[in-house]
């Protein structure tokens, strides 16, 4: 967006956070892109990416959907004023838009937004951690174990090497007799 409006958002939320996360802005898509992949090959987490729509060279749902390749873990915003319905079905349909802004913003609203996105996610990331942590004990016990869902339609269950073993299957017997998943 314009450098002042950029100034503006990136002051808010460095008030905001009082400075617990780094806030970088650019001036285009392309320089968006560019800033994504130097960020990721220093190893460092993208939790949040805003976008306005309108842009030079590139408009923002293209943006936000090329960025879904590269960061498709982070939360994508629209913060723009001028939008059509089909870049936000765009989105929507191909980057999963967490929220669309309208301009001018609110303030605390716009602040309490990314909070929760921020929230959700490291909550989904936490999330994601404990379920590999689980999968590997699972995986290494000893014991035989299966799980059933609880909910859904019940047609698979999932068993660990070591049930596999106990009842005489190989990894790829049992899989070919939809034993795992």
């Amino acid at each position: 967006d314009e450098k002042i409006v950029l100034s503006s958002i990136k002051q808010q939320l460095k008030r905001h956070f009082n400075h617990k996360f780094s806030i970088e802005t650019v001036e285009s898509a392309e320089d968006a892109l560019e800033l994504i992949f130097e960020l990721q090959e220093d190893n460092i987490e993208i939790p949040l990416l805003i976008s306005d729509h309108i842009m030079p060279a590139m408009k923002g749902d293209e943006l936000i959907i090329k960025c879904e390749k590269f960061i498709p873990n982070a939360l994508k915003i629209l913060l723009t004023g001028q939008v059509t319905p089909e870049a936000i079905g765009n989105i929507i349909n191909h980057a999963n838009l967490y929220r669309y802004i309208s301009k001018p913003w609110n303030e605390k609203d716009f602040l309490l937004t990314i909070d929760e996105a921020i929230q959700k996610y490291y909550t989904e990331q936490r999330l994601k951690e404990q379920e590999e942590q689980f999968k590997s004990i699972i995986n290494n016990i000893n014991i035989g174990i299966f799980c059933i869902p609880l909910m859904g339609n019940g047609n698979y269950m999932q068993i660990n090497p070591a049930l596999i073993k106990l009842l005489g299957y190989t990894d790829k017997n049992a899989r070919n007799n939809s034993l795992l998943q």
